[in-house]
């Protein structure tokens, strides 16, 4: 009995292994539609601090943030806002400058869409 106990130890340790080394699944890429999107760079006032138009800002999941053009891809960017001015809002963090955001409409851009520039504005 103890010999046979050992051999089926034996077999399912070998299978456990086995399976270990298999492929690991690999989840298919997403094909998202290319969209065209006006771009603008951010800007810093005179103090500074960084400053983007106010209807760049997004939420989503409830985080407040822009898309960034990165590599002709839209990028979801967390920003912590400060102080609007006008048609701009203040960005506290996040952002550092001469990144390019995407305006909108944003109801069909993702976190990793294709984007092409529509205009580059300042």
């Amino acid at each position: 009995m103890k010999q046979l106990n050992s051999a089926l130890l034996v077999i399912a340790a070998t299978m456990l292994l086995a399976s270990c080394h298999d492929a690991p699944h690999v989840t298919a890429a997403i094909d998202r539609p290319l969209v065209e999107r006006d771009v603008t760079t951010v800007e810093k006032n005179s103090r500074g601090n960084v400053l983007i138009p106010a209807a760049a800002r997004v939420n989503l999941a409830g985080t407040p943030g822009v898309f960034i053009l990165q590599n002709n891809q839209a990028r979801f960017r967390m920003i912590k806002t400060g102080k609007q001015q006008g048609t701009r809002i203040e960005v506290s963090s996040g952002l550092v400058g001469n990144e390019r955001i995407i305006m909108g409409p944003y109801d069909d851009i993702y976190d990793g869409s294709p984007v092409r520039p529509a205009n580059q504005s300042r």
